[in-house]
């Protein structure tokens, strides 16, 4: 008997879990006394169900000369935190409170205090030397949860809803608010005739009104986010780019690209700049596109890098500068643009302080790639598109998930998904080489550990054309491994939509996998803008039939001969379009 999920000494929140694994073929398979059907190889999948604490279960195999093996397994289901008492509110507040960190803020701004509190309780809250009168607050709901069940471990809960309530309040900082630190957020709670006072572990500070920070990029691609932790990720914000900084959460900036939009970096990616930029607002003047061997560069000079984000539509690239004024009176084309796709450029001022500019072409972009020149002052950005691609020493690279020691999920034998996710790489690799006019690189070539980062690299030196991510899917607690199978396609840009459809076409046509889906998710290697790039989710490991197809030889080589057949369509498309 092989069991391969849960792990020992597994704990969850969740109402049920999923016991994964194989015994004998043959063989009888129970738990706690009720008997199972394993699979003709022997594999078993059975959701379990959890009370709070401890669970025991006991898994005995019967082989077919009557010879039993025993396992035990304890499963720990973690209490959701409970908030029926006052006492557990402030046990809680570390939490649930709001601000966890020091926080500041402008004045005029409107925040949201959260505190945590029994059902029917009267919370209210006070900011020392800021509110003469405590605010009551109201009950926020639960936020509801709606993620897939993919990424089985990615999606695991960490923070459970708990029992209880939520209590909520917006406060506005009156504009006249003078700079004042580390103030303390405090908040009442009565039940029963009880009360109670709760400090939040941050501090408030108000900043002085229409005084901003300037700090600039250090980092070579910040992250950028719509909210400081879990917000939506946006275009990284190249190394030299300068922002407006109009508060902070923890080690979190919020900066101020126009007057309307806002975004949250990364206190380690950016520097505090002690001398103002001036102007803070850049003008464009010119701009010009030429056709070059590596596709359509299109050259803006500015004074300083803009922030900036980009849309990549399968025939449009979108990019809009903030902090910037258009003064552009010049657009100059050469003939080789037209040649490699471009149909035109045009420049909007689409507010005050936001200038658009929309790249419109005649045959599908494949890339785009970012570079600033700071001595000359220039954004040089060149865009790839299928009229560009070589007819010969087209680049593929193939990342093979995981490897080293992250074995990511493992197959009911307890083969691990990094080393099926290998074993499929080579084999692409070699089908695709045996015909001339490809390359395929690896971003790893052994069972060696490789960081996110260090995979899109070794993609971008390569000068990849395309790029796919191979995994197998797995399942979170909480859900039925019975009924999620198939494949399924991942991508983020718009320009990789029709690959990850080509490759989700030719791998439910060409193999005995269900369709999963085609699924729109900012994940890592799908966010690299310089080549399409897709993950392909290549069967269930939770799933004991999709398992045994992905264990197949057989099955294996068709997974291999689809995927090329994908790689293959996706430029004889482009072939066609350039022709």
């Amino acid at each position: 008997m092989l069991l391969v999920y849960p792990p020992p000494f597994h704990e969850t929140f969740e109402a049920s879990t999923f016991l994964i694994g194989s015994v004998v073929p043959g063989a009888r398979f129970c738990i706690n006394d009720q008997e199972l059907i394993p699979s003709d190889k022997g594999f078993f999948s059975q959701v379990v169900c959890l009370e709070a604490g401890e669970n025991q279960f006991i898994c005995r195999e019967i082989q077919p000369d009557g010879s039993e093996m025993t396992h035990s397994l304890t499963i720990l289901r973690k209490p959701v935190p409970d908030l029926l008492s006052l006492d557990d509110a402030v046990q809680h507040s570390h939490v649930y409170a709001w601000p966890q960190d020091d926080v500041g803020v402008q004045p005029g701004e409107t925040i949201l205090l959260l505190c945590p509190g029994p059902k029917q309780a009267k919370v209210t809250c006070r900011i020392e030397w800021l509110m003469s009168r405590p605010t009551e607050m109201s009950p926020i709901g639960q936020v509801l949860d709606t993620r897939e069940g993919i990424f089985g471990e990615l999606h695991q809960v960490r923070t459970p809803w708990p029992r209880g309530e939520i209590y909520g309040a917006y406060v506005q900082i009156p504009v006249n608010t003078p700079p004042m630190p580390n103030l303390s957020v405090q908040y009442a709670l009565h039940s029963d005739s009880q009360r109670i006072e709760v400090r939040t572990p941050g501090t408030l500070t108000i900043l002085p009104y229409g005084k901003r920070l300037q700090a600039m990029v250090t980092a070579q691609e910040a992250i950028v986010r719509t909210a400081k932790e879990e917000g939506a990720r946006l275009t990284p914000f190249l190394e030299g780019t300068c922002v407006d900084l109009v508060g902070f959460d923890g080690p979190h900036y919020k900066a101020q690209l126009t007057q309307t939009k806002q975004v949250w970096l990364q206190a380690e990616d950016i520097r505090l700049l002690d001398v103002p930029l001036i102007p803070t607002q850049v003008q464009i003047h010119t701009l010009q596109a030429k056709g070059t061997p590596l596709g359509i560069e299109l050259s803006i000079p500015m004074s300083r890098l803009l922030a900036h984000q980009i849309e990549i539509q399968p025939r449009l690239v979108r990019i809009h500068f903030y902090q910037a004024v258009s003064r552009c009176d010049v657009i100059r084309y050469d003939s080789l643009a037209f040649e490699l796709g471009l149909n035109e450029i045009r420049w909007q001022q689409v507010s005050s302080d936001t200038v658009c500019l929309e790249a419109s072409f005649s045959s599908d972009v494949w890339g785009l790639e970012r570079e600033y020149s700071p001595d000359a002052q220039r954004l040089c950005l060149r865009v790839r598109t299928r009229g560009s691609m070589p007819s010969a020493n087209r680049v593929i690279v193939i990342d093979p998930g995981h490897g080293g020691e992250e074995f990511g999920a493992k197959a009911p034998d307890g083969t691990p998904e990094k080393a099926l996710n290998f074993h499929l790489a080579l084999g692409i690799k070699r089908a695709m080489e045996a015909n001339a006019g490809y390359t395929v690189v690896l971003t790893r070539d052994e069972d060696n550990e490789k960081t996110l980062a260090e995979r899109v690299k070794t993609a971008q030196e390569a000068g990849g054309h395309l790029l796919l991510s191979l995994h197998h899917n797995a399942l979170p607690d909480g859900r039925d491994p019975k009924t999620e199978r198939g494949v399924a396609t991942f991508y983020y840009h718009s320009f990789a939509l029709p690959f990850a459809r080509c490759f989700q076409n030719v791998l439910t046509n060409s193999t005995e996998f269900d369709d999963y889906g085609v699924v729109y998710d900012s994940l890592h290697l799908c966010r690299v803008m310089t080549m399409p790039s897709v993950l392909l989710e290549l069967g269930f490991l939770t799933y004991p039939e999709d398992a045994e197809r992905c264990l197949d030889p057989k099955h294996q080589n068709k997974v291999i001969q689809a995927i090329c057949q994908g790689i293959e369509q996706c430029f004889k498309m482009g072939d066609a379009d350039s022709a």
